[in-house]
């Protein structure tokens, strides 16, 4: 959600429950001003705000972690084969950035994942391939917790077969 979605969802709460901007104020603890700016979308307010509101409304402030698009990674060169089609995008650094955050946060956060040690050993092959082949690009961007936890003890004949699938795409755009 932005913070255009949160004043949306906390006015609409609001007046639906009866509740007037004071009474929210009152029961949550944030001024008046800070209620009225933030529903009228002036104000892009933090966590430690908003969790009050949402208490205050009896709604609950979830973080969790976002479902991982798997098929961007196979199109920036994970050795991985979907049911679905890969979107008609060009692979670039950025969106493999991104795919590879979201990826492995998801491995080492979720603990049900379909299909997760194909997922896993066609990360680890991607990261292995990263490795080897563009060190500089690998320090900079996949020195984390999350991917050091999704890299091999040990390499396989598969893993090393599939390291070099991801390192023949990946040498077309990095």
């Amino acid at each position: 959600m932005n913070s255009h979605e949160f004043a949306e969802r906390i006015r609409r709460t609001r007046t639906a429950i009866g509740m007037t901007q004071s009474e929210l104020a009152r029961l949550s603890g944030v001024s008046v001003p800070t209620v009225q700016n933030i529903e009228a979308g002036k104000a892009n307010p933090a966590v430690s705000t908003l969790e009050p509101l949402f208490g205050a409304l009896g709604l609950d402030l979830a973080i969790r972690v976002r479902n991982a698009d798997w098929d961007l990674l196979a199109l920036c060169g994970a050795p991985l084969l979907s049911g679905k089609r890969v979107p008609a995008r060009q692979a670039s650094p950025e969106l493999l950035v991104s795919a590879l955050r979201g990826c492995c946060l998801e491995l080492s956060e979720t603990v049900e994942i379909p299909d997760r040690e194909r997922k896993t050993e066609a990360l680890q092959a991607l990261l292995l391939a990263l490795r080897s082949e563009f060190p500089t690009f690998f320090r900079a961007y996949c020195r984390s917790p999350s991917v050091s936890a999704v890299l091999p003890a040990k390499l396989t004949g598969r893993l090393i077969r599939l390291r070099r699938q991801a390192a023949a795409v990946l040498v077309t755009y990095l």
